[in-house]
């Protein structure tokens, strides 16, 4: 059974973004793969996948805030 974060992508991809089936499925595989929310080769999720597979959209909206907010806060070169 594929991860729930996996068949949410493949599902917009498909929905929202008029995608066939097999691009969806292609485009999620290897969005999440380099995210490291599926382990590569697999449609299993890793334990960040899970969690984040787990949050509500309110959940994954503030996730994004406070990323956008640390990355405006750091060097581009540094991470400081």
């Amino acid at each position: 059974m594929a991860a729930a974060i996996y068949e949410r992508l493949v599902w917009q991809l498909q929905h929202e973004r008029g995608k066939p089936l097999i691009d969806a499925e292609r485009i999620a595989k290897s969005v999440l793969t380099k995210r490291g929310h599926l382990i590569p080769g697999t449609l299993e999720a890793t334990p960040e996948g899970l969690v984040r597979g787990n949050m509500t959209p309110e959940e994954r909206e503030q996730d994004r805030k406070l990323a956008s907010t640390f990355h405006k806060w750091t060097s581009p070169r540094t991470g400081i």
